[in-house]
């Protein structure tokens, strides 16, 4: 049996087909969203409930209980492997226990760059799996860079992208979830998450940016997770300023975000889904601080940021008349 873990609402669609398409496969849950839990059913083998919210400390908190919780989760299921995505500090205290009690390990999306302290999570990941996916070449150099042998890196894609495939559900789904204005027409997409390398002030400021860029016009935001440093002073501050034409959200199912992200003017924010599913799909993306400096990128991430009647044109006159990465 392959034990997949999923530890938050973003990395079950990292997964999502790999799970699928493995015949001896079960899942590992933390925190478990119902949506999720119910979607894949029997295939849930353990749910784990570990997460403390707060700082950097309560970060390091969590991963210490999780990595006893799981290697009592690991001795009861005895897997043949593990497989772990990403480079969230939950994860690394999945890879960390299986190592110690040597179930293989595999690291889906191995050697990308993720900014924060999470680059320095995910190569720490991969040097304790035995097999490293990487999805694009440059990750590959990159797990090269970092020591990690040939023969543990395979070149496999991100299984996210099978999922943008049309059809689309309608973005008005959106008005189910969160809370403010309803979305009718064009609209902006904002997805803002903490940069733990940076302070309060720091990240509470760019939301204060990212608001000034847009001002009144029709924006979705994504609330920035409570799960990581500085995450409760950016949505506190995000409800202080937010204006009567957003709607703000915390989680919406994949299909509907995958949706929103395809019919919005362009997305503003540092979400790894700029450098994924939005170069996938083509959308204009504007990036927000460093948390993705250095992060290989297509011609969809525009650093010089918008105008006011650069704002106001399509995706494709935003994406031609930008300033493209390399």
């Amino acid at each position: 049996m392959i034990l997949v873990c999923i530890t938050n609402r973003a990395s079950y669609p990292r997964c999502k087909t790999l799970i699928e398409n493995i015949e001896k496969c079960r899942v590992l849950l933390m925190d478990p969203e119902t949506e999720i839990e119910e979607e894949l059913g029997w295939r849930v083998a353990i749910t784990v409930k570990a997460r403390i919210f707060g700082d950097g400390q309560a970060m390091a908190c969590t991963t210490g209980h999780l990595m006893a919780d799981v290697a009592l989760a690991l001795g009861s299921l005895k897997p043949k492997a593990v497989v772990c995505v990403g480079d969230r500090h939950e994860v690394l205290a999945i890879a960390a226990a299986s190592r110690m009690m040597n179930i293989p390990v595999v690291h889906l999306l191995a050697g990308e760059r993720s900014g924060s302290v999470d680059d320095d999570i995910r190569f720490s990941i991969s040097a304790l799996a035995d097999l490293c996916l990487s999805p694009h070449a440059q990750a590959r150099e990159e797990l090269f860079r970092h020591g990690i042998p040939s023969q543990k890196v395979a070149v496999t894609g991100c299984p996210s992208i099978d999922l943008c495939a049309p059809p689309y559900v309608s973005v008005s789904h959106v008005n189910l979830y969160g809370h403010g204005a309803e979305i009718k027409g064009d609209f902006y997409l904002v997805c803002q998450h903490p940069d733990t390398n940076a302070s309060d002030a720091v990240n509470v400021g760019f939301i204060e940016r990212i608001a000034e860029i847009i001002g009144e016009r029709p924006a979705v935001w994504v609330r920035p997770s409570l799960h990581d440093a500085c995450g409760a002073e950016m949505n506190k501050r995000l409800s202080q300023i937010a204006k009567l034409t957003w709607r703000i959200i915390r989680h919406v199912p994949h299909k509907l975000m995958v949706s929103l992200l395809y019919s919005c003017i362009a997305m503003i924010g540092n979400s790894s889904m700029m450098y994924r599913e939005a170069a996938y799909l083509g959308v204009p993306c504007y990036p927000i601080g460093d948390r993705q400096l250095g992060r290989s990128c297509t011609g969809n991430i525009v650093h010089n940021l918008p105008k006011e009647d650069r704002l106001r044109m399509n995706p494709n006159d935003l994406w031609n008349s930008g300033d493209p990465g390399n």
